[in-house]
């Protein structure tokens, strides 16, 4: 079990759910940097086990962000001039990064999409 895999590890297992909801065999160990495809998958299912990641995150991303802003609008509104924010405005400053970092990881599975988009099958 390596760093980099437990580092991974929250954006290899909603994987592993993609897997589960098409009812595919796969192969994973906790902290492995990859899931390993057992069964062979058609195109769209393909699509889907790379997509869930990147929507996942990048919804999550969003939903971050949106609350940032909105916690930004409501903290410049209760104080009028520069202030030390509170700790609560820091947490979810710090918050962001983290649904941002996971979303990052999912560039090789974005090129991949990419890719399968458009080029053709060649069964």
């Amino acid at each position: 079990m390596k760093a980099d895999g437990l580092m991974l590890a929250p954006h290899e297992l909603i994987h592993v759910i993609a897997f589960r909801l098409i009812k595919k065999r796969y192969e994973y160990h906790f902290g492995d940097a990859r899931v390993r495809i057992v069964d062979p998958l058609t195109r769209p299912e393909r699509l889907f086990t790379l997509a869930l990641p990147l929507i996942t995150w990048g919804v999550m991303t969003v939903i971050s962000y949106t609350l940032l802003a909105v916690a930004t609008v409501f903290w410049l509104r209760q104080n009028s001039g520069v202030a030390t924010p509170p700790l609560w405005y820091l947490v979810i400053g710090a918050w962001c990064f983290i649904p941002l970092f996971y979303m990052l990881t999912c560039w090789a599975d974005f090129w991949q999409i990419v890719w399968l988009l458009t080029h053709k099958e060649t069964n």
